[in-house]
């Protein structure tokens, strides 16, 4: 984990309650939640300073909701490329988050960057839908009523 060694015990619940919730995203209120069912009495200033450090220092990633109003957070991964080399997908329906660290990016990033003249920045980039999983449920309940 990257980190300047540092840890405080609200610290070290947030990073828990992100690795349990590992592939999806979660919010602040989430992770009140969290703290809460667990014993821990961190308030919701707590949570935002410990996110933000930890945002600065790579170990979370920060995406606007998706209704643009407010931050959710996900732990970055840290076996992989880096996440702010690649553009993401999230479900709407389950929070579901999909890395897209293929080859097709490095041809996407080539084209807007020569045919629009932008250079994109994948930092916090997000694309949201529904992921095939959720897809199917809905396509399974349609079917049974």
């Amino acid at each position: 984990m990257r980190s300047d060694g540092y840890q405080t015990s609200q610290r070290q619940a947030i990073i828990i309650c992100l690795s349990e919730n590992e592939g999806s995203t979660v919010t602040v209120a989430d992770i009140l939640s969290f703290l809460r069912k667990n014993g821990n009495k961190a308030n919701r200033a707590t949570v935002y300073r410990n996110l933000e450090r930890l945002a600065a220092e790579g170990v979370v990633l920060r995406f606007p909701t998706s209704d643009g109003q407010g931050s959710c957070f996900q732990l970055a991964r840290l076996d992989g490329p880096d996440c702010h080399e690649h553009l993401h997908l999230k479900c709407s329906l389950c929070g579901k988050v999909i890395h897209l660290d293929c080859d097709f990016m490095e041809k996407l990033e080539h084209h807007i960057e020569e045919n629009h003249g932008f250079s994109m920045n994948f930092g916090n980039s997000i694309i949201y839908g529904v992921c095939s999983e959720c897809r199917q449920r809905a396509s399974l309940e349609k079917k049974d009523k």
